[in-house]
Order: C-alpha cells, then sequence, then structure tokens
C-alpha cells in the first residue's frame, strides 16, 4: 500500500507492497538562533524506518541545528511520529476492512497468500520444523537434549553447579569442626573450675548452650544449602527448556556454551578444582576385574554377561572429573549414565543398610555425602526420599513375614513384625548425579549376616531375590551384587567362609536370574559381582575360577585342533 500523491485517498494496493504501506507527512519545526527565528520543514515518511534519535541526528547534521536545540528537537519529533503514525494506522486498517467488501478483492487477497506461502516453502526446503509446547514432558525435553550436541555443555553446566555446591559443603564442614573444636575446650575448661569456681549446674548451662548453638549452626547451614540446591535446579530446568526450544527451531546455542564455559573455567573455579580436589590430570583407578558370557536357558538359551570386579562399592557412586588443557572432560561412565537415565537400559546396585533411617551407619553416611555433594535436578534429594519413604511405612499396618514363594509348600507360620525395617527388606531410591547408576537398592542387614553361615532361605536372600525381579520389571539391565554381602573385610572372616558365601551367592543369583527371565522375557542383562576393596589376588582368582563352574560361560573357539 501507497499513499496517493493526488489526494483521492487510494492508499490500498494489493501485492508484495500490502506489508509496507506508506505514507508522507511534513513535520515543521521553529527555533531561534541569535534572535533570528528559523523554521525547519521536511517530508517525513511513516512509520519511520529508524529510530527516532538516528533520524534527528541526521536532521542536526544536514541543517546545522546548535546542541543547546537537540533536546527540544527530539521531544517534537517523537510527539510528531507518535501521532502521525496513530493517525495512519487507523486510517489503513479502517481502508483495509472497507475493502474486504468488495467481491473483486477476495480473489486477489488469495493469490498473494498462495503465493507468499509457496515462496516460504521453497525458501525453508518444505522442511517441516517440530514445535515445542509448555506442556512438554521434562524426561522428553532432556533425553532429547542429552542426546544432541548439546551434550558437553549440559554436563559443563552440571560441573558448575557441583563446584559451587562443594564449595558451600566443605564451608559448612569446616565452620562445623571449628565450632566442634571450640565446644570441646570450652567444656575441658569448665571442667577443670568444677568444685572450685563452677558447679554442676554450670556445667549443664554449658552443655545446653553448646548444644543449642549447635542446632543453630545446623539450622543455618541446611537452609542455605537447600536454598542453593532450589536455585540450581530451577536455572537448570530454564536452561534445558530454552536450549531445547532453540535446538528445536534450529537456531544455535553457541552463546549458551560459551557462558556455561566462561562460568566453569573461572579462576576461581579453577583453583577450587586444582587445589582442593587434585583432580587435574588425575589417571582412572585401578582395580581388578574379569569378564564373562554366560547362557541360560536349557531350550531358549539367552546371553548375558557377568563381571567380578574388586573395588569400593560407593567407587560405582563417586562422580570424578578429569582436566585436560583447563577443559573438564567428563568420566565415559557418567556419559553413559546421563544418556540412560530416561530409558529401558537403567543401571543399579544394592548397598548394605542397618534397620534404622537415621543412623551413624558409616557406609550410608558416606553415600549420603556423595549424594549432597551436586544437586539433584530431576528427583527429590537422598534426605527427602528417606523422609517419604520412611512415612509410607509408618502409615502402613503391621506386616507378616513369610518365607519364599517356592518353600510356600511347608507352610510356614508367619512372623508379624512392628519394626519398620528387618533384614530382608529394601527400599530405593533414584538418583541422577551419581557415576554409573540411576538406582540404589537399600537391603536390610545385620551383624549375623557376617559372623553366621547362610542358605537360600535366609532373609537377606529373599531380599537379594525380590531385587532382582523388582529390577527385571523396571527395566534395569545393569545390577552391581556384593558377592560376600559385606562391604569390607574383616579378621573374622575366613578364606574358608568366603568361599562357602560366594558359592552360596553365585548359585542363588543364577536361579534368581532364570526366575527373572519370565518377568522380562530374555533381553540381555549385566550382573557386577563386588568384592571388597583389599582381598589378595589369590583369593581373586578363587572367586575368578569358581564362577565358570556355576554359569554356563561361552568358550572360544580354538581353530588350531579343528581336523579337516
Amino acid at each position: 500500500m501507497e499513499s496517493s500523491e493526488n489526494g483521492q485517498g487510494d492508499f490500498l494496493e494489493w501485492g508484495d507492497s500490502i506489508r509496507h504501506p506508506r505514507e508522507d507527512a511534513e513535520f515543521t519545526f521553529t527555533y531561534n538562533v541569535r534572535d533570528f527565528e528559523h523554521v525547519l520543514n521536511v517530508h517525513i515518511t511513516l512509520p519511520l524506518q529508524e529510530s527516532i534519535e538516528e533520524f534527528g541526528y541526521r536532521l542536526i547534521a544536514s541543517h546545522h541545528i546548535p546542541c543547546y536545540l537537540h533536546n527540544d528537537l527530539f521531544r517534537s519529533l517523537g510527539i510528531f511520529t507518535q501521532q502521525k503514525t496513530e493517525e495512519f494506522n487507523k486510517k489503513v486498517h479502517s481502508n483495509l476492512l472497507e475493502s474486504l467488501k468488495d467481491r473483486n478483492t477476495k480473489p486477489k487477497l488469495l493469490n498473494d497468500w498462495l503465493t507468499a506461502l509457496s515462496l516460504k516453502e521453497r525458501k525453508e526446503g518444505k522442511v517441516e520444523r517440530q514445535s515445542i509446547h509448555l506442556d512438554t514432558a521434562w524426561s522428553d525435553i532432556y533425553h532429547a537434549l542429552i542426546h544432541s550436541s548439546a551434550l558437553e555443555a549440559l554436563l559443563q553446566l552440571e560441573h558448575s553447579y557441583s563446584v559451587a555446591m562443594k564449595d558451600l559443603v566443605r564451608q559448612k564442614n569446616e565452620e562445623l569442626k571449628d565450632l566442634q573444636n571450640r565446644h570441646v575446650e570450652e567444656m575441658e575448661e569448665m571442667v577443670t573450675m568444677v568444685g572450685t569456681t563452677k558447679s554442676d549446674h554450670d556445667v549443664n548451662q554449658l552443655t545446653a548452650k553448646q548444644l543449642e548453638q549447635s542446632q543453630m549452626q545446623e539450622i543455618s547451614w541446611s537452609s542455605a544449602i537447600s536454598e542453593l540446591q532450589e536455585s540450581q535446579k530451577r536455572e537448570y530446568r530454564q536452561w534445558v527448556a530454552t536450549v531445547h526450544e532453540k535446538t528445536v527451531a534450529d537456531e544455535s546455542y553457541n552463546e549458551f556454551e560459551a557462558q556455561i564455559n566462561r562460568h566453569a573455567r573461572s579462576p576461581s573455579m579453577e583453583s577450587y578444582q586444582v587445589n582442593n580436589y587434585e583432580v587435574v590430570n588425575s589417571p582412572q583407578d585401578h582395580f581388578m576385574e574379569e569378564s564373562f558370557t554366560i547362557y541360560l536357558g536349557n531350550q531358549m538359551k539367552s546371553m548375558h554377561n557377568i563381571r567380578l570386579v574388586c573395588r569400593d562399592m560407593l567407587g560405582f557412586c563417586q562422580c570424578k572429573t578429569l582436566f585436560v588443557g583447563g577443559s573438564m572432560v567428563p568420566q565415559p561412565q557418567r556419559l553413559q549414565t546421563a544418556m540412560t537415565l530416561y530409558s529401558e537400559n537403567l543401571s543399579a546396585l544394592i548397598l548394605l543398610v542397618d534397620d534404622r533411617f537415621n543412623s551413624s551407619y558409616m557406609i550410608k553416611n558416606r553415600f549420603q555425602d556423595i549424594c549432597n555433594e551436586s544437586t539433584e535436578f530431576h528427583f527429590q534429594n537422598i534426605d527427602k526420599q528417606i523422609c517419604m519413604i520412611e512415612d509410607n511405612l509408618q502409615n502402613r499396618p503391621n506386616r507378616t513375614r513369610t518365607l519364599r514363594s517356592s518353600s510356600q509348600m511347608r507352610k510356614p507360620k508367619p512372623e508379624k513384625t512392628t519394626n519398620l525395617l528387618q533384614t530382608g527388606d529394601f527400599y530405593i531410591t533414584k538418583h541422577s548425579n551419581l557415576s554409573e547408576v540411576h538406582a540404589v537398592f537399600h537391603l536390610v542387614t545385620d551383624d549375623t549376616v557376617s559372623t553366621q553361615t547362610i542358605n537360600s532361605r535366609h532373609p537377606i536372600m529373599v531380599g537379594v531375590r525380590n531385587i532382582m525381579l523388582a529390577s527385571a520389571r523396571h527395566n534395569i539391565t545393569n545390577l552391581i551384587i556384593p558377592l560376600l554381602l559385606v562391604h569390607e573385610m574383616s579378621e573374622n572372616l575366613t578364606i574358608q567362609w568366603c568361599m562357602k558365601r560366594a558359592e552360596l551367592v553365585y548359585k542363588c543369583v543364577k536361579g534368581f536370574m532364570m526366575e527373572s527371565l519370565s518377568w522380562d522375557g530374555n533381553d540381555s542383562r549385566t550382573l557386577q559381582f563386588v568384592v571388597p576393596a583389599g582381598i589378595s589376588e589369590e583369593m581373586f582368582a578363587a572367586f575368578n575360577g569358581m564362577l565358570p563352574n556355576i554359569f554356563r560361560v561361552s568358550t572360544t573357539l580354538d581353530l588350531s585342533k579343528l581336523t579337516t
């Protein structure tokens, strides 16, 4: 559409110019210079294609307007442009509405739209663009992004958040340790003065005061850590959604990646990583391991993988970072875990714990510390998950314990229990910030498991069976099992005891695997038997030699023995 110069007011012209209607208007600006009045008349094409400041400076340069009049010129030009543009838009819209009443206009408008759409399709190569919706599931967004070229940038962001979280946890531990040392010194000084200037009442008052101070410090730090976790989780989810939207729209997210790299490689971050964690160019951990391929079933055979590993159980959870040339390089195991988070190929391990949710069991505390080293972006943190499990168990009625289903013919008397957890029970926690596992089966055990001889009907073995069945139902294809059902070696664990325990676990797990195949079909699975770190090479070799005698292991064909 163009304005008509003949004054007839016919501004409607269909075609390419419909997107850019124009109209000329005369702008007048009157000003005084040295007691002489000057009038500036300029024809302006509305709407302006540039800003008012840019157009005003062009007038100033071409008409030599003094600097003290610049603000007045900009103000007058802004008022004039806004007023004339509004009048012009109203006039254009009115004419467009009137033109639609004409029958000859509609066919021409239809042809113009068809031409414009065909040009757009040719320009885009007739590629249908996928659009992102606000109701898209978080799992779908993350799964799509982790399998795209944004993988490295996403892990860089997670690492930068982990560094900040570790720094805050370190400050908390240092301050609480200093407070504890100060309390010990105060109590020792108080005890030395009891009977002279102080009494037992003063000692009790000091104890209550110190306890209150410790609780206040714990609450303060817990609040700070929780606030940081929520902030990181909110920013992380917003970043993922934004990058996914731009990736779907085939737009570049390099600015996000550059921002992440700058954040992760800042001087304070690099100093913290190198000096405090000493992970720069650190070699991979070395541990004894052996792998086997086994077959299960008589008629319909299925192939599975078995690994025997000697290492710390929590080594599967601890995320370690390697730095090469100042750049963060994630572990291959961590990459695999992140890429299979929302898939049907999950990994889990069995962690032996006691029967109390809030206890000082050493490996349980170490595991919670590892989980809290970084923010959990996909699930609830470990503390909230355990609290929810405890609340659910407290709301359930008293249970009765029975033997495994294959022994029901013996009709055992049910054992009524009132405790929340007993030996053989397990609960599951979900994780996305661990190195090699997505879920952890917390299997309840007791001291008798490591001191007495057990059989296949022992509650701990029933718990292992139930865990394997649960793994089959929930697409957990990689399960890590403590071979001796203990996490640490002790003096009372003799060689004979270890061999009997390993043989029992091997045979029971083989039976449990064959039983679970009826749940998930003949899908290939991986089992990793873990023995505690510190055992001798001779004992590891004994465990290694026992496995092929129990499982049906595939053998390599020796071509030299074939006869023609």
